[in-house]
């Protein structure tokens, strides 16, 4: 798991698209929206942002069908307190970055698919550079001409730090989308964090209750933990007056301590689940109903397992080829071995 809390949780919870779509949805212009068929919204391999910003930078790359065609969806998500003038120049490197990885999986093709770039932002000022690549070019009124024969693309901007919590209570997204743009718009004050969680106490409740909800509150409180440098009996004691002692104990057995270890566990098993979940519907998309066997496969498998499976899946032209090694092998047939060995025995005793 990456030791940076604000990664973690943007992973854990909008690598699945149940929570990603509606978030997406909410984000993008509606006139580009509707032209998205959401239901075909995967979850794509890849991160592509430059290693040494990683603690300052997450991303997530999906593929859905937009107005008719095979497209990609890039979601880069900056939490830190400046803005960075050459993001542009970056949003540039990454996507020519997911195109190559594009041309090294589909040899074949023809043309590249498009790739919406979108940012999730939040600073201490807010978003104030541009948004246009060729805003970012040396180039006056006299010469507009020039920006015929350089980069043009213009990036989708959610920027939480110009959006206020009752706007963000209301976005059609999930409640557990809603609480983390919560969490990732007042992590930078820890006092006002955990001030306002009376005010999304009920959002609290719903993820609590919703399934896998024991997994999502326990990424919410390991969070809270790390940017709010608490310590665990202050956060368990902040949830618990949110939620109220009956939701709390549904969660954590009376007197049992919230240890670091149980978190992590929790948000381990979700992210398992989550990569089962993305897998067997890219799976269905590609292949049609899966066997049993297949599904109980994934069931068991691990995240690793899972992540090479998800690999294979762009290049592979079989559901075997997909599970690979992967997949355990069928039992043999130990108690039809004595059926085989018989005749042999009759032959030899003649």
């Amino acid at each position: 798991m990456t030791d940076n809390p604000h990664d973690a949780l943007f992973q854990y919870v909008f690598s699945n698209p149940e929570h990603a779509a509606p978030a997406l949805r909410s984000m993008l212009p509606a006139a580009l929206a509707e032209k998205v068929d959401f239901s075909t919204l995967v979850l794509a391999p890849g991160h592509f942002v430059d290693p040494e910003l990683d603690g300052h930078r997450s991303d997530l790359l999906f593929s859905a069908r937009i107005a008719g065609r095979d497209a990609l969806i890039y979601v880069l998500w900056e939490h830190q307190s400046y803005v960075d003038t050459w993001l542009l120049l970056r949003l540039l490197e990454y996507m020519v970055r997911i195109w190559r990885s594009y041309r090294d999986e589909h040899p074949r093709a023809k043309k590249l698919p498009v790739i919406v770039p979108v940012v999730l932002h939040h600073s201490k000022t807010g978003w104030r550079a541009a948004r246009r690549f060729e805003d970012l070019v040396d180039v006056d009124a006299a010469g507009l001409s020039v920006l015929a024969h350089v980069p043009r693309f213009e990036f989708v901007l959610d920027d939480i730090s110009r959006v206020d919590d009752a706007e963000l209570s209301r976005r059609a997204m999930t409640v557990l989308g809603r609480l983390v743009l919560y969490l990732f718009r007042h992590a930078r004050d820890p006092e006002e964090l955990f001030a306002g969680l009376g005010r999304w106490a009920e959002a609290l409740r719903q993820v609590v209750h919703a399934p896998d909800g024991d997994a999502a509150i326990a990424a919410v409180m390991m969070y809270l933990r790390k940017v709010g440098r608490r310590e665990e009996d202050e956060v368990v004691m902040a949830v618990r007056k949110a939620v109220g002692d009956s939701v709390f104990d549904q969660i954590f057995h009376a007197g049992e301590r919230l240890e670091q270890k149980g978190i992590e566990r929790g948000i381990e098993r979700g992210k398992r689940e989550g990569r089962r979940d993305v897998l067997a519907r890219q799976l269905k998309l590609r292949f049609g109903e899966l066997p049993a066997t297949v599904m109980e496969a994934l069931d068991a498998a691990s995240i690793e397992a899972l992540d090479r499976m998800t690999d294979r899946i762009l290049t592979a032209s079989t559901l075997a080829e997909v599970l690979g090694s992967d997949m355990p092998a069928e039992p043999k047939p130990t108690r039809k071995s004595p059926a085989r060995k018989s005749p042999q025995r009759r032959t030899r005793g003649r």
